[in-house]
Order: structure tokens, then C-alpha cells, then sequence
């Protein structure tokens, strides 16, 4: 376990030296083509698939 929480408390700037396991996340998109989707969540589906951050569904 990565625990920080003491330099944390003490307003000191962390650096991890990460190793281990891997941090990454998988994302997906859903949502119902029938729904309005307002510009804000457009734009941000948008950022994210230009970004490459969306898994495609399996």
C-alpha cells in the first residue's frame, strides 16, 4: 500500500517512485441516442475520443 498521508499533513510536495502495478483505468462511453446530450457533454466526449481515453466495448 502507497500511503502519504503524513507529508500530506505536513504540506510537503510528494513524489512517488511507482514500480508495481500498472494505475491505468478503463473508461467507457454509454449513453441513450434518444437522450439530448447538452454542448458541455458534447464537447467533453469529444476532448476524451480525441484524447484516445475511451476503451472500445467488447
Amino acid at each position: 500500500m502507497v500511503s502519504v498521508a503524513e507529508s500530506l499533513k505536513r504540506g510537503e510536495p510528494v513524489s512517488l517512485d511507482w514500480h508495481d502495478d500498472d494505475l491505468s483505468l478503463g473508461l467507457y462511453r454509454v449513453w441513450s441516442a434518444n437522450r439530448w446530450v447538452s454542448p458541455a457533454l458534447e464537447a467533453f466526449i469529444e476532448n476524451m475520443m480525441k484524447a484516445d481515453l475511451f476503451e472500445a466495448a467488447q
